[in-house]
């Protein structure tokens, strides 16, 4: 039993740092299409 929530748990930081690390990827996708969204304006 003890083991089945340990695992859980561990599953659950896991989803949580890849979701993270998804998110700040989309966040400098999006940064790095304004910037040169802007250079190509000027």
């Amino acid at each position: 039993m003890a083991s089945v929530e340990l695992e859980s748990r561990l599953a659950l930081m896991f989803d949580k740092v890849i979701g993270n690390r998804d998110r700040t990827k989309k966040m400098l996708i999006e940064k790095s299409t304004k910037v040169f969204n802007l250079m190509k304006l000027m």
